[in-house]
């Protein structure tokens, strides 16, 4: 039987519901009951992992089971964090990119099948053909990242951010592959304000905060933002917390740049996902992979996949520096489970929300939540963990060592850093989006496979021969 490393997390014996038993989902515990043992997990996971602060809302239907912050927002001036505090969520503002485009579809302005081309400058020649829906799902054949770090903390326009992306060619042909990239969001969120004919943050007031009454959403800079945001810390690898590198989120434009509570984000997804946002036609195609889109389960702006225990679930987190979110609603259990903490890198287990969403159903802990080493892989150690890992049938991932380090490529993709953390678990840095990974170690010391690691949920990624 293989060895595995396990990511350190202390799950508490309390969390295990009483009765469960095999074959049989328990009985939903009550609303005391869950916030009892979220909080024990909360409390066992800061103790162990250290974030500044972490604020969470689960509401089960209508009943509203947790909404709480933890620890601090602010560490210099000792400010703590409260369940109304917004923090950057990164890159799951995509959603709400992709939802003011469909807007646009439901009235007839634009259709998922034009070209972008057809509405803004500046672009590559290239690029002109590329179509909206690619731009959603990121099957464009766009680079990852566009962001330059000598330039992260001016406030750009959007032809100047365009300016800035077109240095970067082509990763592969439009509609032919999937990758993901930043750089199709932001010209997404050029598109929002030229349609629009506003800012996009004036934008999303208006056409998704009032309405839905979502009193903390908005843009990242906006002065109504920065009096109730929290402030972001970094954890470098078994070092204390620092305040994390600015970057002016008006770079992201679409692609990252929105702030929020973690009680509006799940306002947010019941009326996204109780039909308060989009015509049916278009929600269905927001909820569908399609295409390249359909091996990595990608939609417009979220992810689509299976839990563990079988459930459906639509999610999308989000990583900025000194941030992470982690936003995902279970529509067979009408669940909704919102996680935002002020520190990174991404939590070494990838994300706690499927853990918790565990507790608010009542379904004992994923048998790979249990601690076993806590340690970090050394150097020394690295050839074990190289090769080429299949994600799905023609698309995998090269693991190598370079310069004493470890390096992840996908085909068309710039490399980027596998860096180890604390419970035997890596993270991918560079550009693009952050991600958690582990691996299986067969008898011979070898990687056999290895393990994405995102919001509690794992997918698997066997080592070819």
């Amino acid at each position: 039987m293989p060895l595995r490393y396990r990511f350190a997390l202390l799950i508490l014996a309390a969390l295990l519901p009483s009765g469960a038993l095999h074959g049989q989902l328990p009985a939903r515990p009550s609303r005391t009951t869950v916030a009892q043992r979220v909080d024990s997990a909360i409390q066992a996971y800061m103790t162990q992992a250290g974030p500044a602060s972490m604020s969470l809302t689960i509401m089960r239907g209508t009943d509203t089971l947790v909404r709480k912050a933890w620890g601090l927002a602010d560490i210099e001036s000792r400010r703590s964090a409260t369940p109304d505090l917004t923090y950057r969520i990164g890159s799951t503002s995509k959603q709400f990119t992709a939802s003011l485009i469909l807007k646009l579809v439901d009235r007839g302005r634009l259709s998922l099948g034009d070209s972008i081309g057809r509405y803004l400058n500046g672009l590559r020649p290239e690029w002109r053909g590329i179509t909206i829906g690619q731009l959603l799902n990121h099957t464009g054949g766009l680079q990852s990242e566009y962001r330059q770090a000598s330039r992260r903390l001016e406030s750009l326009p959007a032809d100047s951010l365009i300016a800035m992306a077109r240095r970067d060619s082509m990763a592969f042909i439009p509609g032919t592959s999937w990758g993901y990239s930043n750089t199709g969001y932001m010209l997404l969120g050029a598109l929002v304000e030229k349609l629009y004919d506003r800012p996009y943050g004036q934008v999303l007031h208006a056409e998704i905060a009032r309405p839905l009454g979502l009193t903390t959403l908005g843009w990242c800079n906006d002065q109504a933002q920065l009096a109730i945001a929290a402030r972001g810390y970094d954890r470098p690898a078994q070092e204390a917390l620092r305040p994390a590198v600015e970057v002016n989120p008006d770079l992201a434009l679409g692609a990252g740049g929105i702030c929020a509570s973690s009680g509006d984000l799940t306002t947010w997804n019941r009326a996204l996902h109780g039909g308060r946002v989009l015509a049916p036609a278009t929600y269905a195609a927001m909820t569908t992979p399609d295409g390249p889109a359909s091996l990595s389960e990608y939609g417009f702006g979220l992810r689509i996949h299976r839990t563990p225990w079988g459930s459906r679930v639509i999610e999308h987190g989000g990583a900025t520096p000194g941030f992470i979110a982690e936003n995902a609603w279970y529509p067979a259990e009408s669940l909704s489970v919102t996680l935002l903490y002020n520190t990174s890198p991404p939590p070494a287990n990838g994300g706690i929300s499927g853990m918790l969403a565990r507790i608010a159903l009542g379904l004992p802990p994923a048998a790979s939540q249990s601690v076993s080493d806590s340690g970090t892989m050394e150097a020394t150690q690295f050839t074990k963990l190289t090769g080429t890992y299949e994600l799905a049938p023609g698309l995998g991932v090269v693991i190598s060592v370079e310069n004493g380090g470890l390096v992840a490529e996908q085909r068309g993709r710039p490399k980027r850093p596998v860096i180890p953390q604390p419970g035997m678990t890596f993270v991918v840095g560079g550009n693009g989006p952050p991600v958690t990974i582990r691996f299986d170690i067969g008898s011979d010391g070898r990687a056999t496979a290895m393990i994405f690691l995102q919001n509690g949920n794992e997918r698997r990624a066997p080592r070819l021969p």
